[in-house]
């Protein structure tokens, strides 16, 4: 930690950048194709500008569809990682003999594996405009499924493995969303859009990180059940929006006389 702040220290300082800091003439949608002088840049100017960029992004179903998913699924993942270190504890103190121990190379495998999951979806050619409600679905149903059944279990090795492939499908479809988000934005836009969705993800663990603290005391294990539940109900959810769209395309089909 101490190393990343001193070599963040020693980094030159930004010259440019969208809002606060534009070169003497930067050609962008938001100011309609005009020269916009630094000088003339005031706060009221910059505020219009991120609302003006923020507005036309999520006024795109797409954009939505997917910042949606993106916020819920970053938020969930956040809370079971928070944890997951209790959980494999606990288990531990039940049955020390059979339930070793070994969370540091579990905690070296998830990414090495979330990254594997990730170079392979990258080579899969899908239409994710017609099969992405349908894949998010799938993916968190099956992440909901795992949470409940890690719940319950009493092996520390089986939940070791529910864990690293839960971390597999929550990096393949953050891959998949946030090439999807990215498809529709303007490249001015990429922070903006991806800054709000990751504050709106950490503001909803934060808050219920206080709830449980300050309200409640639940066991871990019934924490990873309500985690299963939250899951496979937004997996619910985007079949449901899943289905409607199909639905609605097959009735828009012209009929042959």
């Amino acid at each position: 930690m101490s190393a990343a702040v001193l070599w963040t220290c020693l980094l030159p300082p930004v010259e440019e950048s969208v809002y606060f800091h534009t070169p003497a003439t930067l050609f962008t949608e938001t100011s309609q194709l005009h020269p916009v002088p630094t000088h003339q840049k005031k706060w009221g100017s910059v505020v219009k500008a991120i609302w003006c960029d923020f507005r036309t992004a999520f006024s795109q179903v797409e954009i939505i569809k997917w910042s949606v998913w993106w916020i819920l699924g970053m938020g969930g993942y956040i809370s079971v990682i928070t944890y997951n270190q209790i959980l494999w504890s606990t288990l531990n103190k039940e049955d020390p003999v059979n339930n070793r121990l070994m969370n540091g190379a579990v905690d070296a495998i998830f990414p090495l594996a979330g990254a594997v999951s990730t170079f392979t979806i990258g080579k899969v050619s899908l239409h994710w405009t017609r099969w992405g409600e349908l894949m998010l679905a799938a993916g968190t149903l099956i992440q909901g499924i795992l949470l409940v059944i890690t719940s319950t279990s009493t092996s520390l090795v089986l939940v070791y493995f529910y864990y690293i492939v839960f971390g597999c499908i929550h990096y393949t479809m953050l891959t998949i969303a946030s090439s999807e988000i990215a498809k529709y934005l303007k490249r001015e836009s990429f922070a903006l859009v991806f800054g709000f969705n990751k504050f709106v993800a950490l503001l909803g663990v934060s808050l219920f990180t206080l709830y449980k603290v300050q309200l409640v005391n639940t066991p871990t294990r019934e924490l990873y059940l309500i985690f299963g539940v939250y899951f496979i109900s937004i997996g619910l959810i985007y079949f449901a929006a899943s289905l409607y769209r199909t639905m609605k395309a097959i009735t828009e089909l012209p009929t042959s006389v």
